[in-house]
Parts: structure tokens; C-alpha cells; sequence
């Protein structure tokens, strides 16, 4: 059935077999009616559908392949404590990332194209215009607050908007499927900027648009202590993206950031879709606590540990993180218009397959 999967070509299949589990050469063309028929092929695939459908019999590596069409994959990002810089450039011969990468499920479209250019053209916009203005201070890449959810599984699924986090181990290719939604998981929910992070919040198994707005109303009071102490009087800017569980918080932000936050039904601007390249909680914060979670497989199902690990990972992150990944954003919107709206860090299986183009790269770096 896998075969099937990978070909979609009957004909293909047969001749895997074949070469399997066939005594002949596996170059010949005639098949041998020991192997199974067209016939037997289709009725194996309505039957394996079937269970599937039932939930029986559920192969995991059949999901990855059924997950993995229309889709691209995009490298996350690690924070380098030797020079404190956030690479976000997957190409490891020069940069570190993490041994996983994020596998978006779906496609751009025309629009989407055109919707992210302008969302980074007005992004850059601001940011040059706004910052100018401080005496002091404060940046207006400072200002902005992203905020977001993703799902951690005890079998170590991480997925969030769009995305689902998967190794890439070139030795195993079983480490470009991710775990099936089997297991247990927990919801995460956290806001960041470039200097602080509000959470984890956690609840566990699925949270619904009330739950989302609780997170919200948590966020903005402990956002309040916060700004009072330090005596910032700036707006803050929230951003959030496309994620249908944040359609109905629209009049709780609109009361507390009026005009100054990002995302479905905003008048400040939305979000554009299949965008989490250009979102610091994406392409490093979900990454980073996945690879200091997961250090360590679970032996069984259970959630409360999961979430003491969460809960230890958050601790652990630095100011510098945060501050790295906020301007590699401005970095990544730039890149964005640079490349008409395309994605930004796409991964290419053999980029790390050494070129001709890349030794030189190499001498011209070490001259």
C-alpha cells in the first residue's frame, strides 16, 4: 500500500514486488501471474482505505505520505550560544539548525504570494518609520508581541497552524514522518517579544475559541503588571495568525489594543496565510522547546510530565533568544519582498550534498 501511495502507478507496483520478492531479474518486463493482479491491488487498497476510515489499522508512514502532499518543508532555527546569534538559514555548511525541520501542509497560492509581499512591504514600512521616532528607548521591533498556540503529543507530535514539526535524519528515512495523533497532548499557549515571554499557559487535549480568549485575557493581565513597573507607555502591537481559533477574539483585542494588533478581522492588517516562516513562534520558539522537550522519549502517556518539561524548557530560554529572533522577523520580511512573497528558508533534501559552487563559496569565506 505504501508503494501505491509513492506511485499511484499499478503497473509500478507490480514490478516492486517483483524485485522484492521475485526470484527473476529484477530488470525483466514480464510479470509473472504469481504476482498479484490489478484486480487484487485495487481490492487490497479499498479494504486498507476502509480501515483506515475506521480508524483500524492505522499506518503511520501512510499518514506521513498522505500528510506530506502539496506541502514544503522549512528549516527552524537554533540560537548559537558561542556568538549569540539566532542562523536561520538551513544551509549547514555554514549555519546550525535544528536536526527537524517545519513540514507545512499545503501550498501557496497566487493570491498568497501577493498578500505576503504586502504584508512584509507594510511591515518594513512601519518599523522604519516608527523607529526614527524614539528618544529612547524603546524600538518599535520592541513593540510587537506574537502570540500563539501549538500541540505537544507524549509520542513527541508537535504541530501548531499549518505546520508539524519532523526530524530529518538522512540515515532514517522513517525521521521524515511524524508520530501519528495517537497519544495524549497538551495545548501551549505563549506571547514573546524581543525582550520577555508570557507563558506556558497549558491545557491539556484540545482548547476551543473561549479557552483561546481566556489565554488571551491572562496575557494582557500580566502584560499590565508588567508595563506598569517598567513605566512603558508605548502601544504595544499584538500579532497573531490566521488560525481559525483566534477568529472570535477580534473585540477583546480591539478593546485593548485598539488599532495596534495583527491578524483575522483586524483593521491594522491580517495576517497573510501559510506563513509561519515569517512567525519568531514557528521558526524557532515551538522548535526550540520540541528539542529540549523530546531530549529524553516518554515511556508512557503521561501529560503532567509533558508538561513539567514545557515548563522547564520555558525556563530556560534567554533574553538574547528572544531579541535574535525578533530582528531575524525583520530579516525574513525582507527576504520576503526580496523573493516576491515566496517562502523564506525553504528545505531542498540534497542541499547538503557538497557542489562545485559551494567549495568555492567555502575559499572565498576563508580567504
Amino acid at each position: 500500500m505504501l508503494w501505491l501511495a509513492e506511485t499511484n502507478d499499478i503497473s509500478a507496483v507490480q514490478k516492486k514486488f517483483q524485485q522484492e520478492y521475485g526470484k527473476s531479474s529484477p530488470n525483466v518486463t514480464d510479470l509473472d501471474p504469481q504476482f498479484p493482479s490489478n484486480d487484487e491491488i485495487n481490492k487490497w487498497h479499498a479494504n486498507f482505505m476502509k480501515a483506515v476510515s475506521d480508524g483500524q489499522g492505522c499506518n503511520k508512514a501512510y499518514h506521513g505520505i498522505v500528510e506530506k502532499e502539496n506541502s514544503v518543508d522549512l528549516h527552524t532555527t537554533i540560537f548559537e550560544k558561542e556568538t549569540g546569534l539566532l542562523n536561520f538559514f538551513g544551509f549547514r555548511k555554514f549555519h546550525k539548525c535544528h536536526p527537524f525541520k517545519m513540514h507545512l501542509n499545503g501550498k501557496l497560492e497566487k493570491e498568497d504570494f501577493v498578500n505576503r509581499r504586502k504584508f512584509a512591504e507594510t511591515e518594513l514600512g512601519r518599523i522604519e518609520l516608527y523607529y526614527p521616532l524614539w528618544d529612547k528607548p524603546v524600538q518599535f521591533l520592541h513593540r510587537i508581541w506574537f502570540g500563539g498556540e501549538a500541540k505537544f503529543y507524549t509520542n513527541g507530535r508537535v504541530e501548531c497552524h499549518n505546520v508539524i514539526y519532523m526530524a530529518d535524519n538522512p540515515e532514517n528515512p522513517e525521521s521524515k514522518i511524524p508520530p501519528p495523533r495517537t497519544n495524549s497532548y497538551v495545548t501551549v499557549f505563549a506571547v514573546m517579544n524581543a525582550e520577555v515571554i508570557f507563558g506556558p499557559y497549558i491545557t491539556t487535549g484540545k482548547v476551543d475559541n473561549n479557552t483561546y480568549k481566556l489565554y488571551l485575557k491572562k496575557f494582557v493581565y500580566e502584560f499590565q503588571q508588567i508595563r506598569r513597573i517598567q513605566n512603558r507607555l508605548y502601544d504595544p502591537i499584538f500579532m497573531h495568525d490566521d488560525s481559525s481559533l483566534h477568529e472570535d477574539a477580534n473585540a477583546f483585542l480591539e478593546e485593548q489594543f485598539p488599532n495596534y494588533w495583527i491578524g483575522p478581522g483586524s483593521p491594522h492588517g491580517t495576517w497573510p496565510r501559510m506563513s509561519p516562516d515569517m512567525n519568531p513562534l514557528c521558526f524557532f520558539l515551538w522548535g526550540h522547546i520540541k528539542n529540549k522537550v523530546y531530549k529524553t522519549p516518554f515511556t508512557d502517556n503521561n501529560t503532567t510530565e509533558l508538561g513539567n518539561r514545557i515548563q522547564h524548557a520555558f525556563t530556560e530560554l534567554h533574553p538574547d533568544m528572544l531579541e535574535e529572533a525578533v530582528k531575524t522577523y525583520k530579516e525574513r520580511l525582507k527576504l520576503v519582498v526580496k523573493q516576491d512573497g515566496g517562502l523564506v528558508d525553504v528545505h531542498d533534501d540534497d542541499e547538503n550534498v557538497t557542489k562545485r559552487q559551494d567549495c568555492e563559496a567555502i575559499e572565498l569565506m576563508e580567504w
